[in-house]
């Protein structure tokens, strides 16, 4: 668009973004072109549920927590 000769304001309104985006963009395209384009997203955090865990959280969440509340009072009226 900039090579049309569109301001990076108005190539900013037509695409919903912000002018310094388009800038940032325009300079990661010119250093690099197209790879220089592609996200890069973050490793991110360790998962909350180890693997191991998966199968016995997944079965708490399909009974939903009525079930876990009968089955921890009937266990605590048993003593």
């Amino acid at each position: 668009m900039t090579s049309r000769g569109r301001v990076q304001q108005q190539i900013a309104e037509a695409l919903g973004t912000t002018p310094r985006n388009i800038r940032r963009f325009l300079t990661r395209y010119l250093a690099s072109g197209l790879k220089g384009l592609r996200i890069q997203w973050a490793p991110g955090c360790m998962p909350l549920n180890p693997e191991g865990l998966a199968p016995t959280t997944l079965g708490w969440v399909q009974q939903g927590p009525f079930v876990r509340m009968l089955h921890a009072s009937s266990r605590s009226s048993s003593s």
